[in-house]
């Protein structure tokens, strides 16, 4: 998200921590970060649309589902995160690890139903239903919701992703974004209930191409 015209100098108002690797990236391949750009952290998307409006920044990053109000005040989008980093890692589900260990079967049993919701998620009308479920649970018009749901670069995917999600530690521990350089996060990374889940219902419906691209996407990011 930029204004309409540049200016010398550079100041990046980042908002979550994926937002913030993303504009520490575009700018590493041009400038020197260390030296030639201000980065200031802001936690609400909001505030980052403000600071930018109002000319106390130059570039700003945030969330999907903002384009209707960066249009409306006159900036626009120069950049997705995906442009710069197809299939980065974002949201994925977390547990505590003794809760996790005490119950793999009810954590199975939440993967198959998030995995079958994808596949209906795909399914013709599948993306209109998920509108209007998003639109009455959180209260938003439903041309908000439209913009971000349906989104060409919201990716909905329950696969771990582990490469990538090890690919984006490896860049917060660049950045200096982990502090702790003894922490090993592929312990922490439990794959297992997941493929679980998709074997079981691979069982049940051998031929659904659905379920078995998944079962090519898990090999191939989660090796």
């Amino acid at each position: 998200m930029a204004p309409g015209d540049g200016r010398e100098g550079l100041a990046g108002f980042l908002h979550e921590a994926v937002e913030a690797l993303h504009t520490r990236a575009v700018f590493a391949g041009h400038f020197d970060i260390s030296k030639d750009v201000t980065f200031v952290e802001i936690k609400r998307n909001q505030d980052v649309m403000e600071a930018v409006r109002s000319g106390q920044c130059d570039f700003g990053a945030v969330s999907t589902g903002f384009e209707p109000q960066i249009n409306e005040s006159g900036m626009r989008v120069v950049l997705w995160p995906d442009e710069l980093w197809p299939n980065h890692s974002c949201c994925r589900m977390l547990s505590q690890t003794e809760w996790m260990k005490n119950n793999p079967e009810l954590l199975k049993k939440l993967l198959r139903a998030y995995l079958r919701a994808e596949r209906d998620m795909h399914q013709p009308g599948g993306m209109d239903l998920v509108v209007q479920l998003t639109t009455k649970e959180l209260d938003m018009p439903e041309p908000l919701v439209r913009s971000f749901v349906q989104s060409p670069h919201m990716i909905y995917e329950t696969d771990p992703y582990k490469s990538s999600v090890m690919a984006m530690w490896n860049k917060m521990q660049s950045f200096g974004y982990i502090k702790d350089p003894d922490i090993q996060l592929a312990d922490h990374i439990n794959t297992a209930i997941y493929k679980s889940a998709l074997d079981s219902l691979l069982t049940e419906h051998p031929d659904d191409p659905f379920y078995k691209q998944k079962l090519d996407m898990f090999n191939q990011y989660n090796s």
